[in-house]
């Protein structure tokens, strides 16, 4: 069986330009595995973006320019202590906050494959994309586990 066979197809997606504003309210409808993936103009997938992306862009001090200066002060920065104004929200878009470097699954990998992918990078659910790199669905490990039980009837 092919991870296409089993993935969710319908996946909530976002462009390069999309605002903080508006990837918060798309977050605030996930209760398990929040990443959004960005796509362009082709549908390609070319980001994610997960609630790491968004505390991390309010943490200066996780840049690797500040943490190779000795001298600079790296006090942690407490998430309800940050100050993040309505225009923040409108000026942050997804290109400045994505992960360009990610796993994602093929549409014809074969399942066994693909777990073994999924496991290896300690994911829980993974983006799939055709040939062309165009973002068709995403799987969970659930949905290989569930498959793999029901069809060993």
């Amino acid at each position: 069986m092919k991870t296409k066979d089993i993935m969710t197809q319908s996946v909530t997606t976002i462009t390069r330009e999309t605002t903080l504003n508006k990837i918060l309210d798309i977050f605030k409808n996930f209760h398990t595995f929040p990443i959004v993936p960005v796509i362009d103009e082709n549908k390609k997938l070319i980001g994610v973006i997960s609630l790491k992306n968004i505390v991390e862009i309010f943490e200066p001090t996780k840049s690797t320019l500040i943490k190779s200066a000795p001298f600079i002060d790296q006090k942690e920065v407490d998430l309800f202590e940050l100050e993040i104004t309505d225009e923040m929200k409108h000026l942050c878009i997804a290109e400045d906050m994505m992960e360009s470097k990610f796993v994602t699954l093929n549409e014809e990998m074969d399942l066994k494959e693909a777990y073994n992918l999924m496991r290896l990078h300690n994911l829980e659910e993974i983006l799939v994309v055709n040939k062309e790199n165009i973002l068709v669905g995403r799987v969970g490990v659930f949905d290989i586990v569930r498959t793999v039980f029901v069809t060993k009837k």
